[in-house]
């Protein structure tokens, strides 16, 4: 074989193999290219699947779910129900427990006020009593200075009489006894006779007014006050049965705080004690806080 031939031999099998090798990779292309449309088109379906199974999951819980609410809505409208029936009853309780506490409230402020009312008019009666006894007391005392003054005056009376042993005193200490020839026993007369008008007039200047007795007045003034404030009395009557006033009788008027005193039955000198002892029961119904506006002595 010539060189020549065994070249065009030589390039006759290159060009034979590189044939080969391209056929080949075209072959291997064409596999791969079939492969990757198989496996992509494998994928697309599992994927397909994956989506069907999930939709079709996904109606089945919606169906339980669908299942499953019916009860829990007839639940939730039964514990409404039954919530709505307990708050009613909780609000009809609350409501019968407010009137109760309404009521104590009421039953415990009457009860407060009526203790407040009788410590008041106890306190009041208290006082008055009080005042009354005071104003006793010092009646007795005004009584006793009176009777003290008066005595006094007595004594002071006595002893401006005139007294026989004082011209014996006179000639005390000498040992002549005194000649008794009248004289002095005429001159003691006279002076009686001069002194004893002085000593009655003054005796009458001294005398103080007869008044009604202090313990008669507090008296009748509690009377009138005890019947006007707490009896509430307009108009009444009473007997004096006690007193210098005894056997006569007392007409009472009242409004709004004051009391007219209308006297009657009673004689002339009774009068006289009354006109005299209008100031000193003007002055004791005021301490008790009532102001005299009409005094009449039939």
């Amino acid at each position: 074989m010539s060189r020549v031939e065994g070249e065009q031999s030589s390039a006759s099998r290159e060009a034979e193999r590189v044939q080969h090798e391209t056929d080949k990779r075209v072959r291997d292309d064409k596999t791969q290219s079939a492969d990757r449309q198989a496996f992509g088109k494998l994928m697309q379906n599992q994927k397909s699947a994956r989506d069907a199974s999930a939709k079709t999951g996904q109606q089945q819980q919606q169906a339980k779910s669908g299942d499953a609410k019916g009860p829990d809505l007839a639940r939730t409208a039964l514990m409404a129900r039954a919530g709505g029936a307990q708050q009613s009853k909780l609000v009809e309780t609350a409501k019968t427990f407010q009137g109760s506490l309404e009521q104590a409230q009421h039953k415990s402020s009457t009860a407060d006020q009526g203790r407040v009312t009788t410590r008041d008019t106890g306190k009041q009666k208290d006082r008055v009593e009080r005042d009354d006894r005071n104003e006793v007391l010092q009646a007795k005392v005004e009584s006793k200075k009176d009777r003290e003054s008066e005595l006094a005056r007595v004594e002071a009376r006595e002893g401006q009489r005139p007294n026989a042993a004082i011209g014996q005193d006179q000639h005390k200490g000498s040992d002549e006894q005194p000649k008794d020839d009248g004289a002095a026993a005429a001159a003691a007369a006279v002076k009686k006779a001069a002194q004893q008008p002085q000593a009655v007039q003054g005796a009458k200047t001294a005398q103080p007014v007869k008044q009604i007795p202090p313990e008669l007045l507090e008296k009748l003034v509690s009377t009138v006050y005890l019947a006007v404030t707490e009896k509430g009395l307009k108009e009444f009557q009473i007997e004096l049965k006690d007193g210098p006033l005894k056997g006569g009788f007392l007409k009472i008027s009242a409004e709004n705080g004051k009391v007219a005193l209308s006297f009657s039955g009673i004689g002339a000198s009774e009068k006289n004690l009354l006109e005299a002892s209008k100031g000193d029961l003007m002055r004791r119904l005021e301490k008790k806080g009532l102001s005299l506006s009409r005094f009449e002595v039939k």
